[in-house]
């Protein structure tokens, strides 16, 4: 099965009372995997449709956790938690959300479905390429594959709020960060990477491809909202 996501959701932005230069705060609030009884909220500057810095973070429990759930929250286990990334991943929704773009990413595939994943989507956006067809449109369609494959890869490892994303494709795929970065941009350039295009223009585009998406940060029931982190 795939790995279990962070659940989080992002308020309106609060506009700053006196300010005239649009300063307002936002707050993020995400449900951890690692402490699911939990929810960390973190407050954010935004100044100019842009995330400055945080500015408040509060953690207790989750509203639907009884009491006896509740975890006491001692010197030794507030030390413990990963409260980086919880913050990556927060920042990022954050930034997602306030530069007013639905975020949304490839959802991981199954153990083994990578690639299967991969050329659904290099067949759902480039349907002229048969690499049944000669070399040059065999060598295209597994570059394309790789590309998503790749990026796939890339969005996991944002999701599970890892320091380095590229790192972590760099070490399965046994190259440099900086060749996971570079096809990453060529991904990119093919419309492949996660957010490139508007989700509306996404499924108008691309309709067969919505059940490997993910949307992040609005919190509808047709959305499953976890958080990725930056590269």
């Amino acid at each position: 099965m795939s790995a279990p996501e962070d659940v989080i959701s992002v308020s309106a932005p609060q506009p700053i009372d006196d300010e005239e230069d649009g300063a307002a705060t936002v707050e993020v609030t995400l449900r951890p995997t690692e402490h699911p009884t939990l929810v960390a909220t973190f407050g954010y500057l935004i100044r100019d449709a842009r995330v400055v810095f945080p500015c408040r973070l509060h953690i207790g429990p989750a509203p639907d956790s009884p009491i006896g759930d509740w975890v006491r929250l001692g010197a030794g286990l507030i030390k413990d938690l990963p409260v980086a990334r919880w913050e990556r991943a927060a920042r990022a929704a954050a930034d997602a959300h306030v530069a007013g773009v639905k975020a949304w990413s490839w959802r991981a595939a199954e153990p083994g479905d990578t690639q299967l994943v991969a050329e659904d989507i290099v067949r759902e956006m480039h349907p002229g390429i048969d690499p049944q067809s000669g070399k040059a449109a065999a060598r295209r369609w597994n570059r394309l594959v790789r590309l998503a494959a790749v990026v796939q890869e890339h969005d996991a490892a944002r999701a599970r709020g890892a320091k380095s994303p590229a790192g972590e494709v760099a070490k399965i795929r046994g190259v440099e960060a900086s060749t996971v970065r570079s096809w990453l941009s060529q991904a990119k350039q093919e419309g492949i990477t996660a957010g490139t295009i508007p989700l509306d223009e996404f499924k108008r585009r691309f309709p067969g491809l919505i059940e490997h998406v993910v949307v992040h940060g609005d919190g509808s029931a047709e959305d499953n909202p976890a958080g990725p982190v930056d590269d």
